[in-house]
């Protein structure tokens, strides 16, 4: 099984650098599509820098540079469009979400089980207003559990972060992710 990764980025030369070191070190067979989308800071001169970093056959890194900013769905679009893997992973630059992950997300792919899994900020966090260790921004995460709740009720989904960003970037997607 192939993993295509696409990545959208636009002046994200804080975090573009980490972020493809640890996509570079899942073991994973895959290619990873960057798409610069016309960013105006060092960002795409950091992902031509990391280039360098890919030495073995079971991975590859293909980078596309629109000349200026398009938006986020069209560079997820693009990247889409270049992917030749079985599965797509669409990955923020963020760093919210660890591509430590992958072999969790595609576990229940590969065995068949789900044709699409999302992931979620939510799913092990309690809500917890006071202390130390108190949940970021109560009433969002209320809100998001709410509407969570409804969607799972409406549609019989198991989603836990119904506001994980997740968009319908194209109708003809089989098996990704």
């Amino acid at each position: 099984m192939k993993l295509s990764v696409v990545i959208p980025v636009y002046n994200e030369e804080k975090t573009v650098s980490e972020l493809i070191r640890r996509v570079l070190a899942e073991k994973t067979q895959k290619e990873i599509i960057v798409v610069d989308d016309g960013s105006s800071d060092n960002t795409l001169k950091k992902i031509k820098a990391q280039m360098s970093n890919v030495k073995t056959t079971t991975q590859k890194l293909k980078i596309i540079s629109f000349g200026e900013n398009q938006g986020k769905g069209a560079a997820v679009r693009r990247g889409i469009q270049e992917a030749t893997g079985d599965v797509l992973i669409i990955q923020d630059v963020d760093l919210e979400y660890n591509p430590k992950d992958y072999q969790r997300l595609l576990k229940p792919i590969i065995a068949g089980e789900t044709e699409v899994v999302y992931g979620s900020r939510f799913k092990e966090l309690r809500l917890k207003l006071f202390g130390k260790d108190k949940t970021p921004m109560p009433t969002h995460f209320l809100v998001n559990r709410f509407l969570s709740f409804l969607t799972n009720l409406l549609y019989g989904s198991k989603l836990t972060d119904i506001e994980n960003r997740a968009r319908n970037y194209g109708k003809d997607i089989k098996k990704r992710v």
